[in-house]
């Protein structure tokens, strides 16, 4: 294969993950690689600098970490793969292969990587180790993991949609790994999970499972959160519910203390990422009122991708600037393809028309 060949991302990234293990790829030391790559780096303090090879750099504006580099007049960053498949211009799989090649290290699996990640705890069996009911909760909220866990099914309107495109054993391990189930007759629930499994609210969404449709994979009627009808139909008090809300997928957090979390707008997207990249930790904020320091908590210390739909982008950027003592937060390249698509578009959208150009091929 001559470097440079183009290929569909998911199918690139696909099989990576089938022969390289990224997670060692990127605990390469980030000096050792731009050197290897022909960049020179000099020590500026606790860490290195140099040119920045991605514009007309005279002075050198690129920090150089132990396993990442950051230009800030790019305002971009990089871990080991991405500044490779950016600085040869080649693919993802290609990046992966050149590392392989120069270092000898990626094939080696051990317990963090995704090969073994069907381990992950599943929201079935997680409820038997909490105790019933929630004691974190007000004693009239409903909703406990056990109820989460009973629901669980790939019967609703979203797995339909995912049936489309993946496997039956990628879509019930999903299901299973975020809690998501069916309500009424095929109403999508994600249920707001946080790290001490207590369960926060549950939205229900439905989705037009026609993959003729226009509207295919996007909602076909008004999304609405159980939690609120519950407390209308119970005549209880808002307090009912548990006073902080946390991000969809926040329980998954800690499971993988040294794995690259992305974090999106919607649980939609968040799945669809795990589907085509389950070597990261996916969570979704719902929106940018979500983004405050209180909710971020969870993220702390860690290396995380921000994908948000391709018009928030500005207002996500003003809000995580000022938090990046809480987490390295890191804004993806692929945005301005979401934004390419549409200014209301986002990861699942271009997983979606990647996935269906992809099948149409084959």
């Amino acid at each position: 294969m001559e470097l440079g060949t183009k290929r569909s991302g998911l199918t690139d990234r696909r099989e990576v993950m089938r022969n390289y293990n990224t997670h060692q790829l990127n605990s390469l030391a980030m000096c050792e690689v731009v050197e290897k790559l022909g960049h020179e780096t000099k020590k500026s303090g606790a860490y290195h600098v140099m040119l920045c090879p991605f514009h007309d750099d005279h002075h050198p504006s690129m920090v150089v970490k132990e396993h990442y580099a950051r230009c800030y007049v790019c305002n971009r960053g990089f871990n080991v793969i991405d500044f490779v498949k950016e600085d040869k211009n080649i693919t993802f799989l290609e990046a992966c292969e050149w590392l392989y090649s120069e270092f000898g290290v990626g094939r080696e699996y051990t317990s963090d990587t995704v090969r073994v990640r069907k381990s992950t705890p599943a929201i079935t069996r997680l409820h038997a180790r909490k105790p019933s009911p929630v004691q974190t909760m007000r004693h009239d909220w409903a909703f406990t993991l056990e109820y989460v866990a009973e629901h669980v099914s790939m019967q609703d309107s979203f797995c339909k949609c995912l049936a489309s495109f993946f496997d039956k054993e990628k879509i019930r391990y999903v299901a299973e790994m975020y809690g998501i189930g069916c309500l009424g007759l095929d109403d999508t629930m994600f249920p707001v999970i946080d790290s001490a499994l207590n369960v926060h609210n549950i939205k229900i969404q439905h989705y037009d499972t026609d993959p003729h449709s226009a509207g295919f994979f996007h909602k076909d009627r008004n999304a609405w959160w159980y939690g609120k009808k519950y407390i209308e139909t119970h005549q209880c008090s808002a307090s009912a519910c548990c006073d902080v809300q946390c991000f969809f997928g926040e329980h998954l957090i800690s499971y993988y203390p040294s794995s690259i979390i992305i974090l999106v707008e919607s649980p939609k997207n968040a799945i669809l990422g795990t589907c085509a990249w389950p070597e990261y930790v996916w969570v979704a904020a719902g929106n940018k009122n979500m983004l405050t320091r209180q909710r971020m908590e969870c993220l702390r210390g860690r290396k995380v991708i921000v994908m948000p739909d391709a018009d928030a982008e500005e207002e996500w950027r003003t809000i995580l600037d000022g938090m990046q003592d809480i987490a390295t937060f890191i804004f993806s390249d692929m945005i301005p393809s979401f934004r390419a698509m549409g200014n209301k578009c986002d990861i699942g959208d271009w997983i979606v028309r990647k996935m269906a150009t992809y099948i149409k091929k084959c």
